[in-house]
């Protein structure tokens, strides 16, 4: 199990109180991984993370405030490192408007 990860056994999950459960009253979800709107999340100790993140900073060390996680293949629950790219939001921004140019004019053809 990598460093920082979180885990409970199935007998500590059965003894949680009611003030450990997450929103509501709802039971967390103990496998430490949930997808919601396409995106991977991972529980680690201090709380969910997007897998990529945790991925790029496994292989790379900490991410610079500002910059983001960009998949290359656009498949966001494709985390392999190889498709992972570090890049600044005005990097990305003008990587999708590019992208959303070009689909544009494909259509207009």
């Amino acid at each position: 199990m990598p460093s920082g990860v979180y885990e409970r056994t199935p007998e500590q999950c059965a003894t949680i109180s009611a003030t450990q459960r997450g929103s509501n009253g709802k039971r967390w979800n103990y496998e430490g991984f949930a997808v919601k709107r396409g995106r991977v999340f991972v529980r680690i100790v201090f709380g969910w993370q997007r897998r990529a993140r945790v991925v790029w900073v496994q292989h790379n060390g900490p991410i610079t405030p500002g910059y983001l996680i960009h998949h290359e293949d656009e498949n966001k629950m494709n985390d392999v490192i190889d498709n992972l790219r570090c890049w600044t939001r005005q990097e990305h921004a003008r990587h999708h408007l590019s992208l959303r140019q070009r689909t544009k004019d494909r259509r207009m053809i």
